[in-house]
């Protein structure tokens, strides 16, 4: 596929870039610029 459209694969490969940035990637130890702690709750008594 890729010989047969180059031209679609940099379109993929520029969206998948612009994923991992944002969200990370564990493949490349990526983390992702928005990424954020997960919240707590208090809990009740």
């Amino acid at each position: 596929m890729a010989d047969q459209n180059p031209e679609m694969l940099k379109k993929m490969e520029a969206i998948a870039e612009h994923w991992r940035a944002e969200l990370g990637d564990s493949l490349t130890k990526r983390k992702g610029s928005a990424n954020r702690q997960p919240g707590m709750v208090e809990r009740l008594p």
